[in-house]
């Protein structure tokens, strides 16, 4: 599931996280991607805590991209 979920056992019930290795000419500079999936349709809301590590993430998505810099504490996002 990764560094820092919490609760791996429950989130890989909810969610299925790719990850995938950059090409060596980005590897100085990019650890992984790393992609989510879920689809909660007919399902209660999940909540999900992570302790963020320390590092800055560059998301993208189907219509924004943002950059998420080094966070200092727990994160829930349903």
């Amino acid at each position: 599931m990764g560094r820092g979920v919490l609760r791996p056992d429950l989130a890989a019930t909810h969610l299925r996280l790719d990850r995938h290795k950059p090409s060596d000419a980005l590897a100085p500079f990019v650890d992984y991607y790393w992609i989510p999936r879920w689809d909660l349709r007919g399902q209660p809301p999940h909540e999900q805590t992570v302790l963020p590590h320390p590092n800055v993430h560059l998301a993208f998505e189907k219509d924004n991209s943002a950059i998420f810099g080094v966070v200092t504490t727990a994160a829930s996002e349903s």
